[in-house]
C-alpha cells in the first residue's frame, strides 16, 4: 500500500496529519511551528513534501444570537457588542477575560455577566477586557497582575468590576499589554478631554512621570484637558491633542 498523508488547517492554527501505512491509521496534531521544523529538517512522517497536499478549510461561521454593532479582538479572545447593547466574548479564557465567571475557554460567544444593557464600547487586551457602560463608566475583567483592571486590587476577576473613580464621563478606552505574566495597561479618554491610565508601568506607559504600576487610574501628566483621541500599544501610549 502506497504511503500518503494529508493535512487540514483548522481554526486554531494546528495541522492534523493522517498517515496510513499497512492498513494502520493514527492521528497526530502539530502546531504550525512544529510542522515548519519538521519540514526544514526533512523529517516529515510521510516522506517528501510532494506527498503533502494542503487543504484550506472554509472559514467557520460564528453564531451570535443578535446582530453586532462593534467588535474588538485581543491577543487570543474577541468580544462583540450586540445591537441590544450586550457584550459577548469568545476564545481564550485563562484569566477570565471572557467575563462569564469561569476560566473555561469557549469556541462560541458567551454572554459577559453584570454589564447590563446599552454598553457603548468594548476593548480587548492581551488578557483583560474593559467596557464603557450605558452610564459612561468603565468596568474591566480578566488578568489583574499589574493592576490593569483599575479596581484597586491585584486579583484576576472573572466578571466585570468597576474601575475606581470612573463611574461616568468616559468617552473611549484603549489598552496595551504583554504576553508575559498577564501584564497590561489601560487608558481612558474622559469627556473633559483628560486622559487617565492604570496598570503596568515599567516603561512609563501610564505617563504619570514614574515607572510604578498603578492599580487605579492616574492622570497622565500634562493631559488634563484638550485631548481628542488616544491609542495604546504593547508598552507605550499616545494621544492626539485638539491643538
Amino acid at each position: 500500500m502506497r504511503e500518503y498523508a494529508d493535512f487540514v488547517l483548522r481554526e486554531k492554527p494546528a495541522v492534523t496529519c493522517k498517515h496510513c501505512q499497512d492498513r494502520s491509521d493514527f492521528m497526530k496534531t502539530f502546531n504550525m511551528r512544529e510542522l515548519l521544523a519538521l519540514a526544514l529538517c526533512g523529517l516529515l512522517l510521510a516522506g517528501p513534501l510532494a506527498d503533502w497536499q494542503p487543504v484550506v478549510a472554509a472559514a467557520p461561521q460564528l453564531e451570535l444570537v443578535q446582530t453586532v454593532s462593534h467588535i474588538s479582538a485581543g491577543d487570543a479572545h474577541t468580544c462583540a457588542i450586540t445591537t441590544a447593547g450586550h457584550v459577548q466574548c469568545w476564545g481564550n479564557n485563562e484569566y477570565g477575560q471572557l467575563g462569564n465567571d469561569t476560566r473555561k475557554s469557549s469556541a462560541t460567544p458567551v454572554e459577559v455577566q453584570g454589564l447590563g444593557d446599552g454598553v457603548r464600547a468594548v476593548a480587548t487586551g492581551y488578557f483583560h477586557t474593559c467596557a464603557i457602560t450605558a452610564e459612561g463608566g468603565v468596568k474591566c475583567w480578566g488578568s489583574n497582575s499589574t493592576g490593569q483592571l483599575g479596581n484597586g486590587g491585584g486579583i484576576d476577576r472573572l466578571t466585570p468590576v468597576d474601575v475606581l473613580g470612573l463611574s461616568s464621563g468616559v468617552n473611549a478606552i484603549v489598552m496595551g499589554g504583554s504576553i508575559y505574566d498577564g501584564q497590561g495597561h489601560t487608558c481612558a479618554l474622559l469627556a473633559t478631554g483628560a486622559v487617565m491610565c492604570w496598570g503596568y508601568n515599567d516603561f512609563g506607559q501610564l505617563g504619570d512621570g514614574t515607572t510604578t504600576d498603578r492599580n487605579q487610574p492616574v492622570v497622565v501628566s500634562g493631559l488634563s484637558s484638550g485631548i481628542q483621541a488616544i491609542t495604546a500599544s504593547r508598552e507605550h501610549t499616545c494621544a492626539l491633542t485638539t491643538a
